[in-house]
């Protein structure tokens, strides 16, 4: 049989690697992570309408608003520590640290001076609205390494990929402050995109637990 040494090869050049065993990362653990991940776009929205309809609240209600950001960000940044770990772990990514370290202060420092002024922080011209938006940028800037950083990552899942890019997207407009209203659906996209980072995460390590039944050929 002739065999042609300039043909395109008929086997795939770069096989998929298998899925390494992460024994700190336990199926049920991400399966609960992604749950936590939905939890959080749904009291996002809560809270999103609750700000829309402030005018209309009561003080209890103004305040039982403030307590569920101050326990939205608190979620957010536990969520947003987990999936560094996770992408560390899984792929090997370097350089996630700083970005994500960054992003976790930053919400700290939003949301005590939302948490402390409120809407009094842009009633006039002061030092706390002015900290509040600095915050802001830098925060969005924060988000844009962080999305970067991940882009860098090689072999990754679809939907990390998707995670990476709507950070950029959702950065880019808090950077700018004046567009902020608009990051808030990539930025609730991306809690979506990391619900799918940890059940793929979730079903890669029930496959490879001990006992685990082998899929087919």
């Amino acid at each position: 049989m002739d065999e042609n040494p300039y043909a395109a090869p008929q086997a795939s050049v770069v096989e998929s690697l298998p899925a390494p065993c992460l024994p700190d990362w336990r199926a049920g653990h991400l399966r609960l992570l992604g749950w936590l991940s939905l939890l959080s776009v749904f009291a996002s929205l809560v809270l999103l309408l609750l700000a829309l309809g402030e005018q209309a609240l009561a003080e209890e209600g103004r305040r039982l608003a403030d307590w569920l950001g101050l326990a939205l960000m608190l979620l957010g940044n536990y969520l947003l520590l987990c999936l560094k770990g996770f992408v560390e772990a899984r792929f090997a990514a370097r350089g996630l640290a700083w970005p994500v370290w960054l992003m976790v202060l930053g919400g700290l420092l939003l949301e005590l001076l939302d948490f402390l002024y409120g809407a009094a922080m842009f009633s006039s011209f002061n030092p706390q609205g002015i900290s509040y938006l600095a915050l802001m940028a830098a925060y969005g800037l924060a988000t844009l390494w962080f999305g970067l950083r991940l882009l860098r990552v090689e072999n990754v899942y679809p939907a990390l990929r998707l995670l990476a890019w709507l950070n950029i997207a959702g950065g880019l407009l808090m950077a700018s402050v004046v567009l902020v209203l608009l990051a808030i659906v990539p930025l609730l996209g991306s809690s979506l995109a990391m619900l799918l980072v940890f059940w793929r995460g979730a079903a890669e390590q029930r496959l490879n637990a001990p006992g685990a039944a082998p899929g087919p050929d």
